[in-house]
């Protein structure tokens, strides 16, 4: 079992706005991300010069399904980090026709922390897609 991960950034951002109040005493609570259907429309921002783009903190590691039947397939998930490094938005822009296989790459995304995306010395929240391959060794 093989799992293939081509990571893309960049290819759409959103910059979300930021309230530049004093939050020091504010709990932050985890929520869960939210699924987003349609996938928002592509948008290349190259007017931007990003110091950083979103990198994981952690590998992306999908489990392969073990009650798939031995099933592959290939999955493109959009997803959104924010200013934290969070997963709060994704969506499926290719399914890979399997729901088994859908799930544990949403599933793998979600749990990942990131190092948030800097533009202009601000952590920024910007959309990343990510095609996951799922494939059986020989």
């Amino acid at each position: 079992m093989t799992v293939v991960l081509l990571f893309s950034v960049g290819c759409y951002t959103q910059v979300e706005d930021t309230i530049q109040n004093d939050v020091s005493s504010v709990e932050r609570v985890a929520l869960e991300p939210i699924l987003v259907d349609p996938c928002p429309e592509e948008i290349i921002r190259s007017d931007y010069v990003y110091e950083v783009f979103p990198v994981p903190l952690t590998p992306i590691t999908p489990s392969f399904p073990t009650t798939n039947g031995g099933v592959t397939g290939r999955v493109v998930a959009q997803y959104f980090v924010d200013t934290n490094g969070d997963v709060t938005k994704y969506c499926i822009k290719e399914s890979s026709g399997h729901d088994a296989l859908d799930d544990s790459a949403v599933e793998a995304i979600i749990k990942t922390k990131f190092k948030p995306a800097i533009l202009g010395g601000n952590p920024i929240g910007m959309w990343l897609v990510i095609p996951i391959v799922f494939e059986l060794d020989n």
